[in-house]
């Protein structure tokens, strides 16, 4: 089957306004015409509240521009970033009146691509070139259609979509396009259709508050959660102390989550949390060898999880949703955590920090002055010399913030950890202040 051509979708659900679009872009140029072709599309999306933060999608720029059709620029790209926020508006209307039999996750992916993101699907490869690989699309399906409530890791995303497709030729057929949409969309459509489900619920119980459930309960199923193959990855890397695999410690933690959480399953988060806590520190902690053991109590690793959780984007905020739409909330949060933990646990810094007051933050955050202060081009004294002025209101202290730490070669990682200290810094001394 061949594409379905631009010119046939004349639908308002894909139009654009694209004087008022270029008339911003270009106010944007004017106000800040230091900035690269880059630099200033990061800007023109998340000043659209488009994305996470600036320099995520900034990462994401700089990445897709190399992947772009001959004829096309930057600017096309956000345009079709913008656009799939349209789309994304009105596939959320049609899937709040939505009802599909037993609430089947499955015929509402396959509903809502098929209404609504195999037309976009068209709009979206006419800007990407030839030799673009479809985990890649995937990825960007991902990026595009998210909530922007969690953070969005590039180098996660097109990790997780590496593998699950085979390699194709340029001529690639429909159903590879439409397995792409599959691999990519699935688990965003599954979350927004799982909230609207508990919305729905929420609303019943309020009418009729005898209602039943709308599935079973957690008492049905294992209390605990299972972390056999993250016991087996912490040994090995403490054993032989060699390279720590991203994919192996992401089918730890996805085996971790998978012992406890089941499809089509609702879980709160209030019932959940706790027994995560307490599973995970008791598994890392029968992972560490007997020479790290008496260095971390089971205390204290429940208390640099809990920690970890409740400064994760997003995640206390999650009502209620199902098995697999935690475990993709989860997954990267544990990850990024325990990557961390492991690779600082050789380190003699770490050791000095006192179990009793210890935070996740303060356990980076030595690693994180030490980066900075190598820098010749950038250092924390500079940075508050330069821009720490409270006569700004916050938006514009962060903005200038991040207009300073794009010159630095911090990495996004570090680069964010700091955002969040020094806005927290300058929100505290213009409270004093009033």
């Amino acid at each position: 089957m061949s594409r379905i051509s631009l010119n046939e979708l004349e639908d308002p659900i894909y139009s654009l306004d694209k004087d008022r679009l270029i008339t911003y872009y270009r106010y944007l140029q004017r106000q800040f015409p230091e900035l690269s072709k880059l630099q200033l599309a990061a800007r023109f999306l998340t000043n659209q509240a488009i994305g996470t933060s600036y320099f995520e999608v900034l990462e994401i720029l700089k990445y897709f521009e190399k992947k772009l059709a001959l004829n096309k620029r930057i600017f096309d790209f956000i345009l079709e970033w913008v656009r799939a926020q349209k789309v994304r508006l009105e596939y959320k209307k049609y899937l709040i009146q939505a009802n599909y039999p037993a609430d089947d996750l499955a015929l509402a992916i396959d509903d809502c691509i098929s209404r609504f993101f195999l037309r976009y699907d068209n709009y979206l490869r006419d800007v990407l070139n030839e030799q673009v690989d479809e985990y890649e699309i995937a990825a960007l399906y991902e990026i595009f259609f998210n909530d922007y409530v969690a953070t969005l890791s590039l180098e996660e995303i097109l990790n997780k979509y590496n593998d699950k497709f085979p390699k194709t030729s340029t001529n690639k057929p429909l159903k590879i396009e439409i397995m792409t949409l599959r691999i990519g969309l699935s688990s965003v459509i599954v979350k927004d259709y799982v909230n609207i489900l508990y919305s729905r619920k929420e609303d019943k119980k309020k009418k009729s508050p005898q209602s039943a459930s709308i599935s079973g309960t957690l008492g049905d199923y294992q209390a605990t959660f299972r972390g056999t193959l993250l016991e087996r990855v912490l040994k090995t890397y403490l054993i032989k102390k060699g390279t720590l695999s991203h994919k192996e410690m992401e089918k730890a933690i996805e085996q971790f989550l998978n012992s406890y959480f089941k499809f089509g399953m609702f879980y709160e988060y209030p019932e959940i949390i706790d027994v995560l806590v307490q599973s995970l520190a008791k598994d890392v902690l029968e992972g560490l060898t007997d020479n790290f053991k008496p260095l971390y109590s089971e205390s204290y690793l429940k208390m640099l999880i809990s920690n970890v959780l409740r400064q994760a984007p997003g995640i206390e905020q999650r009502k209620k949703l199902d098995g697999l739409a935690w475990i993709h909330d989860l997954k990267p949060v544990l990850k990024d955590f325990l990557l961390n933990f492991i690779e600082r646990l050789l380190d003699p810094m770490n050791i000095q920090i006192n179990q009793g007051t210890a935070t996740f933050d303060m356990y980076k955050k030595p690693m994180l002055k030490k980066k900075v202060a190598e820098l010749s081009t950038f250092t924390e004294q500079d940075l508050l010399k330069d821009i720490f002025d409270l006569n700004l209101d916050v938006e514009e202290f962060r903005s200038k913030l991040e207009e300073k730490l794009n010159s630095t070669k911090l990495s996004l990682i570090e680069k964010r950890n700091l955002i969040r200290i020094k806005m927290q810094e300058f929100k505290d001394l213009k409270r004093k202040l009033k």
